[in-house]
């Protein structure tokens, strides 16, 4: 029978990158010295999502996020596995067994599901895309909140220039992706290699220069980018300072980018065999806000109180620093915790569960309330929520 009322440790999911990524989400997660791990380039963590596996057994057994991998099990679109013979659960499993007490009845009888999707992402050079903006129809694209809080310092575009000409803007989009479709195909028919194709890119791209049209920005450590508004064009970018790329924790809603993600121009970016993701150029622009109220403040994110860190209309997270140990409640919704920095032991209900750095635990609504105790001197923790109010 499945115990509802305790927390429950989750089982990351590593996502292998051949272009981008590192060793920055293995490092924190202490899985550095794992052969199996550090051979690979990772770029991101799903710390929860649809599919999360639950750890079981033992309450007080310490894990610091302890994932081994088997090398048939990587692949290029991502990598994942379990120790052998570890036990777990599906968190699907969870919310079915009682989806209003592992949820809370408002959030079930709003999304019928967990919602939401939370990375740790070390990236660079990523697309130029965005979200459309929420109350827009669409036969294909649906809105997608987004919010992006820096762990380190880091480089983003976000917003378009005042006063460019757009039709010089989607132009040179067009131009860029009619290239890179002749030399995708340079590729697949065996005429050139990958490498040389990449370079060539490389130049055609810096000579049309895409950056002119955009608004470029430094993150720094702790600064927040919310992109919930919708509409707003952004991007991560590439700086020969910044080695690492952007390293960011990612709260959003859980949809996938095929509904929800428009882009127009993806960085050069091509796979070994000369395929290249969607692009849609025509959409992007039809879809993108070039309101100087949107491209100028709508990134800021909306704070509700000193340890919020933002609030949107789908989900809330704080930044809690634990000296000593602290009570929290969750408030009629599910909650998540990662640990940013330290180590805590959580304790609700029938169990409790000890977190070191960079590892994530799940405490079903019907816990009510929590208990956290950091085992450092002083520990900090992300906690994710859907907020509930008189209007959700």
């Amino acid at each position: 029978m499945i115990n509802l009322r305790r927390p429950y440790l989750l089982v990351p999911k590593l996502i292998q990158q051949l272009t981008w990524g590192g060793d920055y989400v293995v490092k924190t997660k202490g899985l550095e010295n794992d052969k199996n791990i550090n051979k690979f380039r990772i770029g991101q963590s799903y710390e929860l999502f649809s599919g999360t596996k639950l750890l079981l057994g033992n309450e007080n057994i310490e894990r610091e996020a302890e994932v081994g991998f088997a090398e048939k099990e990587a692949t290029v679109d991502g990598i994942f596995s379990l120790e052998q013979g570890t036990n777990y659960i599906d968190l699907n499993e969870l919310v079915v067994a009682s989806p209003e007490e592992v949820l809370g009845k408002k959030i079930f009888e709003k999304y019928g599901k967990m919602p939401l999707l939370i990375k740790l992402t070390q990236a660079k050079g990523n697309s130029f895309q965005l979200h459309i903006k929420p109350g827009v129809k669409h036969e294909r694209w649906v809105p997608k909140s987004e919010s992006w809080y820096y762990f380190e310092k880091g480089k983003l575009t976000c917003g378009i220039k005042r006063g460019i000409p757009m039709t010089d803007y989607k132009n040179a989009c067009v131009e860029i992706d009619r290239y890179m479709q002749d030399l995708g195909q340079e590729v697949i028919n065996g005429k050139e290699t990958v490498e040389e194709v990449r370079e060539k890119a490389k130049m055609f791209i810096a000579k049309i220069d895409q950056w002119q049209f955009v608004q470029t920005k430094y993150a720094e450590a702790g600064e927040v980018f919310d992109m919930s508004a919708g509409g707003l064009h952004h991007s991560w970018e590439e700086d020969l300072e910044l080695p690492a790329g952007n390293i960011l924790y990612e709260v959003q809603e859980d949809r996938m980018d095929p509904i929800s993600t428009v882009r127009a121009f993806d960085q050069g970016k091509i796979n070994g065999d000369g395929t290249m993701r969607e692009i849609n150029i025509e959409d992007y622009f039809q879809l993108l806000d070039t309101s100087q109220e949107l491209n100028e403040r709508g990134f800021e994110a909306k704070r509700t109180n000193e340890n919020n860190v933002f609030t949107t209309a789908d989900y809330a997270m704080d930044v809690l620093t634990i000296r000593g140990g602290k009570e929290e409640e969750l408030g009629g919704s599910f909650g998540h915790f990662f640990v940013k920095e330290g180590g805590v032991m959580i304790e609700g209900g029938e169990g409790k569960v000890k977190l070191s750095k960079g590892a994530s635990c799940f405490v079903p609504e019907i816990v009510g309330n929590i208990k956290i105790k950091s085992e450092t001197e002083e520990s900090v923790i992300l906690k994710t929520y859907i907020p509930i109010n008189d209007g959700f």
